[in-house]
């Protein structure tokens, strides 16, 4: 009978046991419920504005100079094509400055050698790369300008020693009538009013080349105008012969021959020019060009 009693009370002991250990419905649909985290709070912070300084278009930039100014000089000469450069000079006329006017001077010019060159010689350098990178056409026009003068300077014999430069350049060239430029010859204000130079005037009858003889025509020769075939007639009988004294003798100036060889051509029919005397220069001005 007491194992009957025993029975029950276990069961109702698991039950007990049961219904203490496992979790209900609520408590199970809350374990299963997803776990939701509060999102942090982020603060954006904006950068300070700052204004940036203003770009300048027409800001300089600093460039490397390539001029080259003596302290000590007698005179400047301007060379103006496009290319705008200036050529300081010592008393002997050699360059010993160099000044590059403009950009476009710096990169027609800043790779030749110009100091310690003659005046012929710089300004044929100079011509040369000028028709070389086309800035010099047969249309164009060279300035020259004395731009600056030391007090011993005292007249512009250099403006025309330097158009004769630019003439002789041409004359070297083939079709130099064709493609030489003009050339204008000019004296700075300030330089006109502290030493009183004048632009030189260009010659009527050369043009400013300072040749071509009008004599001659440019050949330095001329027909000889006293004999007649290269022979001279005596001008002590006239032809005859005949000492005039008498009219018997053989005449003292010819010998009796009537004449003689012409002592101007000596018979060649043609003589040095008297008035260029074989300079092939121009009679008006001298073969200066200018006056």
């Amino acid at each position: 009978m007491k194992r009957y009693k025993i029975i029950p009370l276990i069961i109702t002991t698991c039950l007990l046991f049961y219904g203490c250990g496992a979790p209900s419905d609520l408590e199970i649909s809350a374990n299963d419920a997803p776990i939701t985290v509060p999102a942090p709070e982020i603060t954006i912070t904006e950068p300070p504005i700052t204004n940036s300084p203003d770009i300048k278009e027409d800001e300089e930039i600093e460039e490397i100079s390539c001029d080259i100014i003596p302290d000590d000089f007698s005179y400047a000469l301007d060379v103006s094509i496009n290319p705008h450069i200036r050529l300081f000079f010592d008393d002997t006329h050699v360059i010993n400055g160099v000044e590059y006017l403009n950009q476009d001077a710096i990169d027609a010019y800043s790779d030749l050698t110009f100091l310690n060159r003659s005046m012929e010689n710089g300004i044929y350098e100079l011509l040369d790369a000028a028709e070389t990178k086309e800035y010099l056409q047969s249309d164009s026009t060279i300035s020259l300008t004395l731009s600056q003068t030391s007090e011993t300077v005292s007249d512009n014999q250099m403006l025309i020693d330097a158009a004769k430069c630019v003439d002789t350049y041409y004359d070297s060239l083939e079709d130099a009538d064709t493609i030489r430029p003009e050339v204008e010859l000019n004296v700075a204000d300030e330089v006109s009013e502290k030493t009183q130079i004048s632009t030189p005037q260009k010659c009527a009858s050369c043009g400013g080349k300072g040749a071509s003889c009008s004599e001659c025509n440019g050949t330095s020769i001329v027909r000889c105008k006293r004999c007649n075939g290269g022979y001279e007639t005596c001008g002590v009988c006239g032809g005859s012969g005949v000492d005039p004294t008498d009219g018997v003798r053989a005449c003292g100036g010819c010998g009796g021959n009537g004449g003689f060889t012409c002592s101007w051509c000596s018979g060649a029919l043609q003589h040095i020019c008297p008035i260029c005397w074989g300079e092939n220069t121009c009679g008006t001005c001298g073969g200066n060009g200018y006056y």
